[in-house]
């Protein structure tokens, strides 16, 4: 394959906003369970994570794609997915596009042209409708059934539910849908999720269920934590689920909700959720936060030497330097005995060793 750059980007983005549907069917034999459903949570192809990949409901426009591991538009996908350099990318997607001077090295499958995308549904009725049908944490089932989740989660129940009760809500029967159909009804945990500006763009699921002997634990699925579908015009990349507010110009920021309020109990600190690794490294905070400390969920190596959450929080980091904001990182020790494993904050705080939490507050 010619590695001369033949073509410039911006004349490849231009050709190919649109048409990325073409580009993965061309070149992406692993994709096409994502092109099927887009939306949709599939087994990722990067690292192999269980429902954790999916392709945007409009990646037709640039090939956005997300997962735990990381997003990706069009050409940063193929090059995770293919290992071909800038150069390379450009030809390939030239050449799936009809350029005749370019000989694909992918193996290409006959398929029809897919349809021109049709313009994105807004989600806010859904969204406004599944918050109004969610009860309140202040009183009654609501209240009761999460928690019953956090007793469970080995967390203060009182304070946190204190904590979550502006930002939260508990759906009493949510229906929970796997490739387009709906397969069980389970309580959900709902949580508004709110961009850089604090502008709410998307609601987290956390599907629960309550056993024969009354414990609430997370739903049997195959996946018990998703992401409604972002407002049309929204953006979740620099948001965040608010739970409180800065102290003294202080924010912490985790991945999972869980851990936000694990060290929220063990160290009076407010954080926020950003419910991913991915996501972690594009937040943004608030006018008036003079420093940040990253609570970094503690993950061994994927099968390319990658920590996602170690390398999240370092590249937050240096980002905030870069803007005049002060950044720390807290990462769990590595197990005292047996063998490495990942660790985040939650399983911390449940170890009950709570002298492994850096003192930076009182507890809730």
């Amino acid at each position: 394959m010619s590695k001369s750059n033949k073509y410039e980007i911006a004349d490849v983005k231009r050709i190919a906003q649109g048409r990325w549907g073409e580009v993965f069917q061309a070149l992406c034999p692993e994709l096409d369970a994502a092109l099927e459903h887009p939306g949709t949570h599939i087994d990722c192809p990067v690292h192999g994570g269980k429902e954790d990949f999916r392709l945007d409901r409009d990646f037709q426009l640039r090939g956005t794609a997300i997962c735990t591991c990381g997003n990706w538009d069009g050409f940063s996908l193929l090059k995770e997915l293919k290992g071909w350099n800038l150069p390379e990318i450009l030809e390939q997607v030239m050449g799936a596009l009809g350029e005749k001077s370019v000989e694909p090295l992918a193996p290409t499958v006959s398929r029809p042209v897919p349809p021109k995308p049709k313009p994105k549904q807004d989600i806010r009725p859904t969204l406004r409708k599944r918050w109004t049908e969610a009860l309140p944490l202040d009183k009654g089932e609501g209240r009761f059934l999460l928690g019953s989740y956090l007793q469970f989660r080995g967390l203060p129940v009182k304070s946190m539910l204190s904590v979550m009760e502006s930002e939260a809500r508990l759906h009493p029967n949510l229906a929970y849908i796997e490739k387009g159909k709906v397969v069980g009804h389970y309580p959900a945990l709902l949580t508004l999720v709110r961009d850089a500006d604090g502008q709410p763009v998307t609601m987290h699921r956390t599907y629960l269920h309550r056993s024969q002997n009354g414990v609430v634990e997370k739903a049997p699925v195959a996946k018990a934590k998703k992401l409604f579908p972002v407002v049309n015009g929204g953006e979740v990349g620099g948001g965040a689920i608010r739970l409180g507010t800065a102290v003294g110009g202080v924010l912490g920021i985790a991945e999972g909700i869980e851990t936000a309020l694990a060290v929220r109990a063990a160290t009076g600190m407010p954080v926020w959720p950003v419910l991913s690794a991915s996501l972690m490294g594009a937040f943004e905070p608030p006018e008036g936060v003079k420093e940040v400390v990253i609570w970094a969920d503690r993950d061994l190596p994927d099968r390319k030497g990658r920590k996602a959450g170690q390398d999240a929080a370092k590249a937050l980091q240096a980002r905030l330097w870069e803007k005049g904001i002060q950044a720390s990182i807290r990462i769990p020790d590595a197990p005292s005995s047996g063998p490495d494993k990942s660790l985040d904050w939650a399983d911390v705080y449940t170890s009950g060793n709570l002298a492994r939490f850096p003192r930076v507050g009182q507890a809730a």
